[in-house]
């Protein structure tokens, strides 16, 4: 059997855990969308819907982050929800090792610029001060360069002068199967069939024959 779209065999991509949301493509990798990875609530009760456009706002993200994971294919995931505290040393030395910052500076401040539909940070400005000026990461370059966050869906507070802390979900990009809600789902005696509608839209089962 053979997964396709419009009759064409699809890029399946997959991941440990969704958070709650899956993302598209386009904003958690440099390529273009594809119209069977779209952004969707994982919600356990299919009649209950959510707004989209409002969680690429800080204040309804951080609204969703705290909400009931009962409501959520994957809760059980260790990484579903998490926190991260680091300090601007921490940080500053992960950047270094990328070749990113000039040794004598400091970081001063970090600011998510743009989400994705899902929340997801797609563009993260770091701002130094010796020379004054600023690093731009972009979707999985944030991941790559910043390797202690889980994913990019995550939202930012500062502690105190040294210390921030990242409170987001899920771990992977975020794009296509969410391998702990595909878990949940078959436990809950959800069909194959059910699963792959779930996580790639508008998605096509056919018999492949030699």
């Amino acid at each position: 059997k053979v997964l396709v779209f419009e009759g064409k065999p699809i890029n399946a991509f997959y991941h440990a855990s969704n958070g709650g949301v899956s993302a598209s493509s386009g904003e958690s990798w440099k390529i273009s969308d594809y119209p069977y990875f779209t952004t969707e609530f994982d919600m356990a009760n299919f009649e209950k819907k959510y707004s989209f456009p409002s969680i690429k706002r800080r204040e309804y993200l951080k609204y969703f982050l705290q909400s009931d994971e009962n409501n959520f294919f994957g809760k059980d995931h260790y990484l579903f929800r998490w926190k991260r505290k680091i300090s601007d040393k921490e940080i500053f030395n992960l950047l270094q090792k990328n070749d990113l910052v000039n040794k004598n500076s400091e970081i001063i401040d970090l600011k998510v610029t743009k989400r994705g539909n899902s929340g997801r940070v797609t563009k993260l400005d770091i701002i130094q001060d010796n020379p004054m000026k600023k690093i731009t990461l972009i979707k999985d370059d944030i991941r790559k360069s910043l390797n202690f966050l889980p994913s990019n869906l995550f939202i930012i507070d500062k502690l105190n002068d040294n210390f921030w802390i990242f409170t987001g979900g899920g771990f992977g990009h975020g794009v296509g199967l969410s391998q702990s809600g595909a878990i949940e789902m078959a436990q809950k005696g959800y069909s194959y069939k059910k699963i792959l509608e779930q996580y790639y839209k508008n998605t096509k089962i056919l018999n492949f024959m030699n």
